[in-house]
């Protein structure tokens, strides 16, 4: 059907649904470069936010070395293309889109890749968990702005770790995972300045991770610790405009 997007295209150019149909397009087809093109253009009428930039940028660095990161949705798919492909962040993460899942030829690739693909059709709940199992050996980390219901058969296999779910078929202790992204690997440059309304929506998802380090800390008496954790999620409650809320989950720890 691309000859009717390129017709599309030149009825209305500056159209971002055609563009941002533009880059999953190239991207199925591995034209990176013609990906880009037409992620600048989203950049410019700002249809993808930089503010989700910034964020995206943080998601690839909670990403194990030479993982693989599933995404789901615009703003969680774009973003990450356009931090790693325009920014350089983060190149050895491999992204997998949920969407394009739904492209036989975006599997095929996968597949020709080493990937494992259960043999279904409809890119769903159970689809995502099977995948997952029959490709565990490879980091997969899932994005926290992934819907819930994703999570759900899969809940006792996933670890937070930063602004990601790592999948482990075994055990893992994410505190000192989750300490060292937050002191050393993430730039919260979000964090600094949540830009808009789409950054302060998405501030609130560094926030469980400060909440798990907050606890340990509690836990083995480290009240300078948690006093630091505590001026942390002070500000990004304030600036989510859900400071009563995490006041309420501080005291219900």
């Amino acid at each position: 059907l691309f000859v009717h997007l390129a017709a599309a295209e030149k009825l209305k150019p500056n159209n971002a649904d055609v563009q941002a149909q533009m880059v999953a397009y190239h991207m199925i087809n591995n034209s990176t470069s013609e990906a880009l093109g037409y992620l600048d253009k989203l950049i410019e009428n700002k249809r993808l936010a930089k503010s989700v930039v910034l964020y995206a940028e943080d998601v690839l660095r909670s990403v194990p070395v030479n993982g693989v990161l599933i995404t789901h949705g615009f703003d969680d798919t774009y973003g990450v293309w356009y931090a790693q492909m325009k920014k350089g962040v983060r190149k050895d993460v491999k992204i997998i889109s949920l969407d394009l899942m739904q492209s036989e030829k975006y599997r095929s690739e996968l597949n020709s890749k080493g990937f494992n693909l259960p043999n279904a059709q409809i890119i769903d709940v159970a689809f995502l968990s099977q995948f997952c199992s029959m490709n565990a050996s490879v980091n997969i980390s899932i994005s926290l702005t992934t819907p819930k219901d994703y999570f759900k058969p899969i809940l006792s296999s996933v670890y937070l770790t930063g602004l990601v779910f790592e999948y482990k078929t075994t055990s893992f202790d994410n505190f000192w995972r989750n300490e060292i992204l937050w002191n050393q690997e993430l730039k919260k440059k979000l964090v600094e300045d949540s830009m808009d309304d789409k950054g302060r929506a998405l501030l609130s998802n560094y926030l469980p991770m400060l909440f798990q380090m907050r606890k340990v800390y509690g836990q083995t008496g480290k009240t300078e610790k948690v006093k630091e954790m505590d001026s942390a999620i002070d500000r990004i409650g304030a600036q989510a405009n859900k400071y009563q809320h995490v006041q309420n989950m501080k005291s219900a720890y």
